[in-house]
């Protein structure tokens, strides 16, 4: 075959003593630049080619050594196939899967991390697979003032799928995280705790995402100082402590909404709580659907939608039916407004309610309530075609408890 030079094309030729041969092979150097690790602006990873040496750094076989050769703000591009490591991103980049099939990352079953982000600049995560860490903690994992994305990607088995965990004492500000559109599955029997956890000084975004099976702290997370957004999620086997989504411990002035989610529990477990909140955090909880969730068996106290501590929520829009115990439970304290739910009859609730639907508990506003479903339409208070809305009144308070006002009722489970 004759070299093609890029800078020209010229014809084979052939001398009378036969056709043209190939010059020697000279070194791939795209320029004086990319003699040096850190500096492509796009490195590929094959792990079907040998290690290419550092003036050849745009492509190479192993995921961290790409990441060490891309300059800040680059792009690795991972081709499908199994890397079996566990990589840190100590600078600004894009990770993307590419090709036709799943590009893997299979950590050893003790590694702490399947992938540890450091850096503060902008990382975003795309498509890849985490398959890792079932006796180590996290599949991916955010430590400090970092902006982490992740993007479609696939968790598998991880104690923790994905965490940023932040404080502003020590960094000074506030770490961001987004996870959308993506798959996290703790397995058979499972072996993830949770899915998603923002802890103490972060701003989340969790959306679009498909968890399954987790073992116990619930499908997704916010704890202590994080504000999060969760909204559009489909969780279902979520353990038996925290549920499906927790807002656990939070401290004052923390604002957590979650909107548009649906809770499932297929396997109708004892898992206590559809959604829970505890400690100080305000928010909304809109337009989720909480469906056929509390057992008979789950213990203690469980609700679709338990409030505790001094939470202060506002709880609209959903669909709450079919949970054996209560649909929703406050402690005696600040009345939330939890007006225009579904509760699962025509009636309205039960319990503290006057109807025949999931029954409510505590100091809570549910009239008016809809009269048939209604988280997945855009109906409010003020369309009357399928709200009862008598004058809005207070529900009735439940009986006075020996549990204090600030206090919940029994210690709900976070992760150290």
């Amino acid at each position: 075959m004759c070299r093609i030079e890029r800078w020209l094309v010229l014809p084979c030729m052939f001398a009378l003593a036969g056709a043209c041969s190939e010059p020697p092979a000279e070194p791939f150097v795209e320029g004086p630049a990319f003699q040096q690790v850190g500096v492509c602006p796009v490195v590929t990873v094959n792990p079907r080619v040998p290690d290419i040496p550092a003036p050849r750094a745009c492509i190479t076989n192993t995921i961290q050594q790409a990441i060490d050769r891309v300059r800040p703000g680059g792009v690795v591009r991972v081709l499908p196939g199994m890397y079996a490591e566990a990589v840190v991103i100590d600078k600004g980049l894009t990770i993307e899967a590419i090709g036709s099939g799943p590009a893997i990352i299979e950590g050893a079953p003790t590694a702490l991390f399947g992938i540890e982000v450091t850096a503060t600049d902008p990382v975003v995560i795309r498509k890849l697979t985490v398959d890792c860490c079932v006796a180590g903690r996290s599949a991916i994992r955010g430590q400090g003032l970092v902006d982490l994305t992740l993007e479609e990607v696939t968790v598998l088995h991880a104690q923790i799928g994905a965490e940023v965990i932040n404080s502003a004492l020590n960094t000074g500000g506030r770490a961001r995280l987004v996870v959308r559109n993506s798959h996290f599955d703790g397995g058979s029997p499972p072996t993830m705790l949770t899915s998603v956890f923002a802890v103490t000084d972060v701003d989340a975004l969790i959306e679009g995402n498909v968890v399954r099976r987790i073992q116990t702290f619930g499908c997704i997370q916010a704890q202590q100082g994080a504000n999060a957004d969760v909204m559009g999620n489909d969780v279902d086997e979520c353990g038996l402590a925290n549920g499906g989504l927790a807002a656990i411990a939070m401290s004052p002035g923390t604002v957590v909404n979650m909107i548009g989610n649906t809770v499932r529990n297929s396997t109708a477990s004892d898992s206590r709580f559809g959604i829970v909140w505890s400690g100080s955090a305000t928010g909304r909880v809109e337009r989720n659907t909480v469906l056929d969730y509390v057992q008979p068996g789950a213990t203690p106290i469980p609700a679709g939608i338990g409030v505790f501590g001094t939470a202060n929520p506002t709880v609209q829009f959903n669909d709450i039916a079919g949970n054996a115990q209560a649909g929703l439970r406050k402690l005696p304290g600040v009345l939330i407004d939890a007006t225009c739910n579904w509760w699962g009859s025509a009636d309205g609730p039960s319990g503290d309610g006057p109807g025949s639907g999931d029954a409510v508990f505590g100091p809570v506003t549910f009239i008016p309530f809809a009269t048939e479903p209604i988280a997945g339409t855009n109906e409010t208070c003020g369309a009357p075609a399928n709200i009862n809305a008598p004058p809005v009144v207070p529900g009735a308070i439940a009986s006075p408890s020996a549990v204090a006002d600030s206090e919940d009722p029994f210690p709900l489970r976070a992760i150290e």
